[in-house]
């Protein structure tokens, strides 16, 4: 039986980000690249993991909504990620790590609840005799770019000249007694988070850990959301108080809350990534609608950032390199991917010549039976 309440469900990323004591005046977040899925008239990065592939979420122009990998370096995306048994329906991908494993939800169009899944490729098959490795990637256009490591960067089906060949796998993942399961992150030990609509109408995150299940609520919240959990079991996130304020949280890995997390002067916050370092990444909103991009040290250590030109600016990953994905609105009201990173020395001034992603016409989401719209 579906709640009477709708589900809380927002469209959002996970990062993660190593950094060290507290962000200097001078440090900058330099974009690298900006990216629109191809043939999508939106584009939503959720995460980058730390040999710099990114996961997120496309739409189509007929509104149909799509998982999909992106790898930077080379500037390959893959087909888009349909698990067999979503009946298409739309599913976003929301989670990455270091072995390209993604997790993201789907919705089941027929009673409007959220089912999760997690994507893998065990059985990758090398031909005999092993053909020569191909090089990797260094994309001389990319400036500041890191090199691509490739002991875990496996290709996709569709790259005719490449091996191992790797037939992806997809699982469902659904807690046990939950009406909807929404994974929003995974950690390269494999352990996932995220949140979850129960009959009650309670709406708690959770971590899974070697498929033992831990669910935790911010005391007095609607809902609660895991957005990443980094390999110290130290877990990020955002949740919605009485009022329907959105706040960030961060849990350690004995289970202890800090909260709530704020822009000093924001209607809103939410933290969406955190990496080895727990340094974070997400968004807020400031008392004139306008929404900003964030970097998160300490609850009184934050660096805003908006994107040059943007009208909207949301950070929703960061990886051990400092690498930081996200996305922008221009003026036309459309979304697109970037690629960013923690400049620590700081040039002073932000990067204001990124390789422009083409303007496309606005588009609105598509509206599904009970779902709050997210914000964009």
């Amino acid at each position: 039986m579906q709640p009477k309440r709708s589900l809380i469900y927002i469209l959002a990323a996970l990062i993660t980000l190593p950094l060290f004591g507290t962000v200097a005046p001078a440090t900058t977040i330099d974009v690298i690249q900006t990216f629109d899925y191809p043939g999508g008239i939106a584009t939503l990065p959720q995460k980058i993991e730390d040999q710099t592939d990114l996961v997120g979420t496309f739409i189509t122009p007929d509104g149909r909504v799509r998982g999909f990998i992106y790898k930077p370096l080379s500037h390959k995306f893959s087909p888009a990620l349909i698990p067999p048994f979503a009946n298409k329906g739309p599913t976003q991908g929301r989670g990455i790590n270091f072995k390209r494993h993604v997790v993201g939800e789907y919705l089941n169009e027929s009673d409007g609840t959220f089912h999760g899944y997690l994507m893998t490729h065990p059985n990758c098959i090398t031909p005999t005799p092993t053909p020569t490795p191909t090089p990797t990637p260094t994309p001389m256009d990319i400036p500041g770019a890191s090199a691509m490591a490739t002991e875990s960067d496996l290709p996709f089906l569709d790259d005719p000249d490449v091996q191992p060949f790797c037939p992806l796998v997809y699982t469902p993942f659904d807690l046990a007694g939950a009406l909807s399961t929404i994974p929003l992150g995974i950690n390269n030990l494999g352990h996932i988070c995220g949140t979850a609509i129960f009959s009650d109408e309670t709406q708690p995150a959770f971590i899974s850990v070697k498929q033992v299940v831990t669910t935790f609520a911010v005391p007095d919240a609607s809902a609660t959301f895991a957005f990443q959990v980094n390999d110290s079991g130290q877990i990020i996130g955002y949740y919605v108080d009485s009022n329907g304020i959105a706040h960030g949280y961060t849990r350690d890995s004995a289970g202890a809350l800090t909260y709530p997390i704020d822009v000093a002067g924001a209607t809103e916050t939410l933290l969406l990534g955190n990496n080895a370092s727990n340094w974070g990444v997400g968004r807020y909103t400031d008392v004139s609608g306008v929404t900003h991009g964030l970097f998160y040290v300490t609850p009184t250590d934050i660096l805003t950032y908006d994107y040059p030109g943007a009208t909207y600016t949301s950070l929703t990953g960061i990886n051990k390199k400092q690498e930081i994905c996200g996305y922008y609105n221009d003026t036309a009201g459309v979304s697109h991917g970037f690629v960013a990173k923690v400049n620590l020395t700081g040039r002073g001034k932000p990067n204001m010549n990124p390789t422009k992603a083409p303007v496309k016409p606005a588009y609105a989401l598509p509206e599904v039976r009970g779902i709050a719209a997210p914000a964009l």
